[in-house]
């Protein structure tokens, strides 16, 4: 929803500028913003202090964080993770839910005030 969102506000501001494909990199831009800040391509705890004003702003976090949570919030060590290195596949030992929420940087107990925001 809130990429959705996002996008449709992005394409509708842009929409002043009388171009189609200005609109549609209006839009691309604040998707990509979305995306930077809402903890799709960096965890909320690695972005800083300097960043974490456009995080607590973005729809973006505030939407994911709660569809990560309620995914993975009190389930057991039933996660394995792994990648292929050259010939070689790396694994972890089993994950449980907790622990793939702090891999993000959230907290599963916020879900409630991430489904109100």
């Amino acid at each position: 929803f809130g990429i959705i969102l996002s996008g449709a506000f992005g394409i509708c501001a842009t929409l002043s500028r009388g171009s189609v494909s200005a609109a549609n990199a209006g839009g691309s831009l604040v998707i990509l913003f979305g995306a930077l800040f809402g903890g799709l391509l960096v965890p909320q705890d690695q972005l800083g202090w300097k960043w974490g004003w456009a995080s607590a702003l973005s729809p973006f976090r505030w939407s994911f964080e709660a569809l990560v949570s309620n995914e993975f919030e009190g389930v057991g060590s039933i996660f394995r993770l792994s990648t292929k290195i050259g010939t070689k596949v790396a694994k972890t030992e089993l994950l449980s839910g907790d622990q793939i929420l702090s891999c993000f940087g959230y907290d599963g107990k916020l879900l409630p005030l991430d489904l109100s925001l």
